[in-house]
């Protein structure tokens, strides 16, 4: 054996594990591809399902929050139309000085008759 072919030997050596190696290399590539794909598909289907439960979890807050702004309208509904009866009976319990009769006794029951019917426009 002269160094010839111990240079030849070398070289098939070298050219059949690069061969060997590209191989394997291409085989890794392609399975690493395949683990990246599915896990890529898991993570996604995590993330839905995690904003899934962040939709619905909003649209309860935002379900209670329209169920008070109509509570809330409600009772400022209400409120407002106490608050303007209760403004013409106070505009109508103090009448102009000239339509007051000028006995106390007649005065008294007119105050009272003007007071109850302000109390029943108020709901009180």
């Amino acid at each position: 054996m002269n160094f010839s072919d111990f240079i030849k030997i070398a070289l098939l050596f070298i050219l059949s594990s690069c061969s060997f190696g590209g191989i394997v290399v291409g085989v890794i590539k392609f399975c690493s591809n395949i683990i990246a794909e599915r896990l890529s598909k898991k993570y996604d289907l995590k993330l839905q399902k995690e904003i899934e439960r962040y939709k619905e979890s909003l649209e309860k807050s935002n379900y209670v929050s329209k169920v008070k702004f109509d509570l809330e309208i409600k009772i400022y509904k209400d409120l407002c139309s106490s608050l303007f009866a209760a403004k013409e009976s106070v505009l109508l319990l103090f009448p102009y000085t000239d339509s007051i009769p000028p006995d106390k006794d007649s005065q008294m029951k007119m105050w009272k008759e003007k007071q109850n019917g302000m109390k029943n426009k108020i709901k009180i």
